[in-house]
């Protein structure tokens, strides 16, 4: 297929069948970091009116014409179908990402593999627990996940969240490596009097009132009923929790340097 390439746009048209046009970031930072990739041309047929419908890249042409890139392109011939061309599509998972990124190599990717192993925790959780943050996976992150630029953080609270879930696995709970589960301890362990040894206690001595539930919350105040179960100095481990992720949350979304002055405390610094 010869491949050509134009800054008129008026030339093609958008296929009656396709998805509709989403906003996507992650395309359009890379149309300005590399331009349209030669190699990737847009797939077009001419029609009987002479325009050129866009049967793959959709989504790039209208990036293109937005941000005035030169788009290249092909002109099929075969007949073809959308749907023909998709039905065998298989978007990558975050355990392809994992492989490749492992086979390559990179250190961050095989410690991540070697917790993950260890633990049994669902990889995305992992993701998330060994960059430093709470159980599970923000866009931004699972981003430079897949792009190859992951790094291991502070590992303190993965450690704990490891122990507390390789021994509810050796007391038999079944729902240790459920996902809900494992957010909801990764987030008892962020409460300021939370004690990892008391729990770990608690849970072999109290194993019975370890109960499947149905989302992260309700997790939460099934863990704090159990670390406060038959102690006379009740701790509040949920308010507490729930306080601390309020924090992070506010330290997340202030800018980089403010961010940083923030981060040795885990409050919000107002200078």
């Amino acid at each position: 297929m010869k491949i050509f390439s134009t800054n008129n746009y008026s030339l093609f048209a958008l296929s009656p069948f396709n998805r509709d046009i989403r906003r996507n970031r992650w395309l359009k930072e890379s149309l300005l970091k590399f331009g349209w990739i030669p190699t990737r041309p847009l797939e077009v047929r001419r029609r009987h009116d002479g325009k050129l419908e866009i049967r793959d890249g959709h989504h790039r042409f209208e990036l293109a014409r937005e941000l005035k890139i030169d788009i290249f392109y092909g002109i099929v011939t075969d007949e073809a179908t959308i749907p023909d061309l998709t039905i065998t599509e298989r978007p990558w998972s975050v355990w392809d990402s994992l492989c490749g990124h492992l086979r390559t190599g990179k250190s961050a990717y095989k410690a991540l593999h070697e917790y993950q192993k260890k633990t049994g925790i669902p990889l995305s959780s992992c993701i998330g627990l060994m960059s430093g943050q709470m159980s599970g996976t923000s866009s931004n992150k699972l981003q430079k996940f897949k792009e190859g630029t992951y790094a291991v953080g502070d590992m303190t609270q993965a450690d704990m969240v490891g122990e507390i879930i390789n021994l509810c696995q050796t007391e038999g709970i079944p729902f240790a490596r459920n996902n809900y589960f494992v957010q909801a301890v990764s987030k008892i362990c962020l409460a300021a009097d939370f004690d990892p040894k008391v729990m770990m206690r608690k849970i072999s001595s109290f194993p019975e009132f370890m109960v499947k539930q149905p989302s992260k919350q309700y997790y939460v105040k099934m863990l704090d009923e159990v670390y406060n179960r038959k102690s006379q100095n009740k701790v509040p481990l949920e308010f507490q929790a729930n306080e601390a992720a309020r924090q992070r949350s506010i330290i997340q979304s202030l800018p980089p340097d403010l961010r940083a002055r923030t981060r040795t405390t885990g409050r919000v610094d107002p200078r």
